[in-house]
């Protein structure tokens, strides 16, 4: 099937939003290495609602990292810099104070991670969240908005259908379970970002045997802590372009 118009636009971004300095009413975007600034202008009023000032192009080379034996590298990359018109309104993606250069989520980060919100980023504040519990509608909203079957889901917390009947009953996970699910949950993040937000492309490589594991599939691999942290690890190498 042809591209519309409004999909090529769509490709021409391939992460919104990345900085953004609101007192100069300047977004940064990562885009298609191939886009001209015109490109990225049309694209950006077409998907945002926007009236652009100008753009300015940057090419960003990639990171190299070394991971284990080996020397991994992101890719190279184009950055813009859009500046609006005078007026006008950020996209409703930006987040943060105003006035103040923030990083802020990309456009494609799946609706299930809306269950991280129940996890606090500092450290000693997880320890208590997962000492008390994490409410069932985290387990709920997780398995929803991953599209996993539920019982696929209890198997990876390691929760049995009738403690999960109990579970429903009390309204909270016990700590072990709380912490088994936030290690599932930044495990899909992390595999999410791996294929730039598509939640399908992420289940169905999760659920095929790999070669990287000894051909064991990566969902049965992450149902131990130990088993999480390898396909974690080839995550990580894969983003950074090293191939196990």
């Amino acid at each position: 099937m042809a591209l519309t118009p409004k999909d090529k636009r769509a490709q021409v971004i391939k992460r919104p939003g990345i900085e953004r300095d609101a007192k100069a009413q300047i977004i940064a975007f990562d885009v298609d290495p191939k886009a001209g600034a015109a490109d990225v202008k049309s694209a950006v009023e077409e998907l945002f609602k926007v009236k652009v000032e100008d753009v300015r192009l940057f090419n960003v080379r990639g990171k190299t990292k070394p991971i284990n034996r080996w020397i991994g590298k992101r890719r190279d990359w184009r950055k813009a810099y859009v500046r609006l018109k005078e007026g006008e309104k950020a996209p409703d993606f930006i987040e943060g104070p105003e006035g103040e250069r923030t990083l802020v989520k990309p456009l494609e980060t799946p609706k299930f991670l809306k269950f991280i919100s129940y996890v606090p980023e500092d450290v000693l504040d997880l320890v208590q969240v997962i000492e008390v519990g994490l409410p069932v509608s985290a387990l709920e909203l997780f398995q929803a908005e991953s599209t996993l079957p539920l019982p696929r889901v209890l198997k990876l917390v390691r929760i049995p259908e009738r403690t999960y009947a109990r579970r429903r009953v009390s309204g909270r996970l016990s700590a072990e379970e709380s912490d088994r699910l936030v290690r599932v949950g930044r495990l899909f993040s992390a595999a999410t970002g791996l294929f730039g937000g598509d939640v399908a492309a992420t289940v169905d490589w999760l659920s095929k045997p790999l070669a990287a594991l000894h051909r064991a599939i990566p969902l049965d691999v992450a149902e131990t802590e130990a088993g999480s942290h390898e396909v974690e690890r080839v995550i990580q190498q894969l983003e950074y372009g090293v191939f196990p």
